[in-house]
């Protein structure tokens, strides 16, 4: 199929569902509000004291149920910069710019600026989506995707002060771009992908094969790959050209990634074996994980896998976004932690998913499906607000 250049950033398929994923948005952000009111106040101070919090030694306040984990180290980030970061300088920047820029137009509160920005970024990325999947499938594939997107337990971060909403939006816009034959959009996305997250370089790997595939099963498909893989590599340039002038250090992050017992780790990439043997093994976890999210965070690297199987027979443009990023992100973190909520961001696996589950005789299953994630992402939510590790 050839880029479709149409009018319009959607189409009416997706412009029907607007409305609805609006007030879904707002609604997800009310039970999030609703479940810290209403339920026993089951916050963890501990977990909170001994991570790292902004401002220091702050005690938890009256909003620190949506700022755990790593939302501090970004809200700290947007209004501190990188020059005394420490063990913040592992996360990449293009997010706390993003909060800074929005803080200016809150009034100075970076975290109501974080909070708007994830969920408009969200809403936007789900949109585009949607249109991504209707224009090349069916709207009823692309309703069911997009459904098993917004009910997938790691979604529940695309409404808090995380890097993932943006992240998100940049993987869907760089695709939907390519698609629509509008090379400037996908280069634009492509150069921040790499200044968003660590993985987002993998995408020069779907694009590198754009460039060279003599496929003739997509004659013209998915053109002009070549100016958004060199915005790619101009992003990894610029990221640590950014670095430099932040800390006098371009390898600063990585340094710190190999100095910090982290949950994240570039050197476990390589140990194959180990990583194996984890993937079966659950002794020894120490806190804050916790054996039912361990769980859950391989089977979310399964089904990750299983997809890229299938996206292998099916669409290999997908299958070389989706595999090394499903894999390269589980492989990285200690004993897969964080593996549901990297999982949310490899948006193909939702396109398979959904390709099966639209299905008419396929009603029962979905609707199953769909039910058994929202409660996992329901139990997950709650835990996360009140300072239990997720991911």
């Amino acid at each position: 199929m050839p880029p479709d250049a149409g009018s319009g950033w959607i189409g009416p398929a997706t412009r029907q569902i607007a409305l609805p994923l609006l007030a879904y948005r707002c609604a997800f952000f009310g039970l999030i509000c609703l479940c810290r009111r209403l339920l026993p106040n089951i916050f963890v101070e501990k977990n909170y004291l001994l991570n790292f919090h902004w401002p220091a030694g702050a005690l938890p306040g009256s909003v620190a149920f949506l700022m755990t984990w790593d939302a501090q180290h970004y809200l700290f980030l947007s209004q501190n910069g990188y020059g005394a970061a420490g063990e913040s300088a592992r996360f990449f920047p293009l997010w706390p710019l993003a909060i800074k820029a929005g803080s200016y137009l809150c009034a100075g509160h970076p975290l109501v600026a974080a909070l708007l920005l994830a969920n408009a970024f969200s809403f936007i990325g789900a949109l585009l989506f949607h249109d991504l999947v209707a224009r090349s499938h069916d709207p009823e594939t692309a309703d069911t995707s997009t459904l098993l997107l917004l009910a997938f337990p790691g979604a529940l971060f695309f409404a808090l002060p995380y890097s993932e909403a943006l992240f998100f939006l940049l993987c869907v816009l760089l695709f939907h771009a390519l698609s629509r034959g509008r090379t400037w959009q996908a280069a634009l996305a492509a150069f921040c992908l790499p200044l968003t997250r660590p993985v987002g370089v993998l995408a020069a790997i779907p694009l590198f094969f754009l460039l060279t595939s003599r496929s003739r099963r997509r004659p013209g498909a998915w053109g002009h790959a070549g100016g958004p893989l060199i915005a790619t590599c101009l992003g990894v340039i610029a990221f640590f050209q950014l670095m430099r002038l932040s800390t006098g250090n371009p390898l600063a992050t990585f340094q710190i990634y190999g100095s910090l017992h982290s949950a994240i780790s570039m050197s476990r990439a390589f140990a194959i074996l180990d990583f194996l043997k984890s993937l079966v093994s659950f002794r020894e976890l120490p806190a804050p994980f916790d054996l039912t999210v361990s769980i859950i965070d391989r089977i979310s690297l399964l089904a990750c896998l299983a997809a890229a199987w299938r996206l292998w027979r099916t669409d290999r443009v997908y299958f070389w976004l989706a595999l090394p990023l499903g894999l390269l992100s589980a492989m990285t973190a200690s004993r897969f932690a964080g593996v549901t909520r990297f999982t949310a961001v490899v948006f193909p696996i939702f396109i398979v998913a959904g390709s099966v589950l639209s299905r008419p005789d396929r009603r029962s299953w979905r609707a199953s499906a769909l039910a058994v994630l929202f409660a996992v992402q329901v139990v997950l939510l709650i835990r996360h607000i009140n300072n239990y590790w997720v991911g």
